[in-house]
């Protein structure tokens, strides 16, 4: 047996499926928008537009199974967050004429090495 007790033991466990904090902050605000896209659905419902509340309804589908994916450590959902937040940010820069702050950081939480290495380190 070893000398080392149970609490030590504990203590110097290190889990090998540690999430960075910047894939949950890129979770939580793909989640957001997902929130978002929930209540622009119930305003458009309200006011009998049902085409475009059909439509926000799968942008709810879609943005909820993509946050769920990045806090599974799915690589297609890292993928599809990227072209996501990337298609969000050229379309606010071109039809909006102000960036998409929301979507530039979820690029950049997506982007830095240690996300990138969670996700492609199989």
């Amino acid at each position: 047996m070893n000398d080392q007790s149970a609490l030590a033991a504990a203590l110097m466990y290190k889990r090998r499926d540690h999430k960075p904090t910047y894939v949950l902050w890129a979770a939580a605000l793909v989640g957001l928008q997902a929130m978002v896209f929930a209540l622009s659905a119930l305003l458009h419902v309200t006011e009998r537009d049902s085409a475009t509340a059909a439509t926000l309804g799968l942008g709810v589908v879609g943005a909820a199974l993509i946050a769920a994916g990045l806090l599974r450590g799915n690589r297609v959902a890292y993928v599809m967050a990227a072209a996501y937040a990337l298609v969000g940010a050229v379309l606010a820069a071109v039809f909006d004429h102000r960036p998409s702050v929301a979507a530039i950081a979820v690029l950049i939480l997506l982007g830095t090495t240690g996300s990138r290495e969670y996700f492609f380190r199989r």
